[in-house]
């Protein structure tokens, strides 16, 4: 991982062999995308929503990378999930990781604590965390801009 100092989910910031996904309190060790595929499945029954958030740790991490861009492959043919990943990478990184869609938002950039804000939502907009991350849609279109993404308009500049 990043090992950010300020991170939100610092139990899974460091692990030995598989990824590790915290579901209520059980531990689940995934050992490929197929296992994750199936993971995801029971947790979309179970909380009855599609929408399913991909973060840290970091989904694009060294030890995830290929689960994860095997999920999303996975996802760009089947449509099975509506995934927002949250990323400490920049654009540019998760492009030439061979990131190709599969996704429906994607937040991209290390947090930094220089640059924070109140993270938060409300019903106008999104706040991320710190100023330099960003929002893209999966056409890869800039949603945020100085952190914040106002669901209204196209005032998101004068914030």
């Amino acid at each position: 991982s990043h090992g950010c100092p300020e991170c939100h989910n610092r139990d899974l910031q460091h692990y030995n062999d598989n990824i590790s996904i915290k579901e209520g309190t059980d531990l689940k060790y995934i050992k490929d995308y197929k296992d994750l595929v199936i993971l995801l499945r029971n947790i979309v029954i179970f909380y009855r929503t599609k929408n399913i958030i991909l973060q840290g740790g970091d989904p694009f991490f060294e030890k995830n990378r290929e689960i994860v861009i095997d999920l999303l492959n996975h996802n760009r043919q089947y449509k099975e999930f509506n995934l927002c990943i949250y990323t400490g990478y920049s654009k540019a990184d998760v492009i030439l990781f061979g990131v190709n869609g599969g996704f429906e938002y994607i937040k991209c950039g290390l947090f930094m604590k220089e640059l924070y804000q109140e993270p938060g939502k409300t019903d106008d907009k999104l706040v991320l965390a710190s100023k330099n991350q960003i929002l893209y849609d999966k056409n890869w279109q800039q949603l945020s801009y100085e952190g914040v993404y106002n669901f209204y308009g196209t005032e998101q500049h004068n914030l």
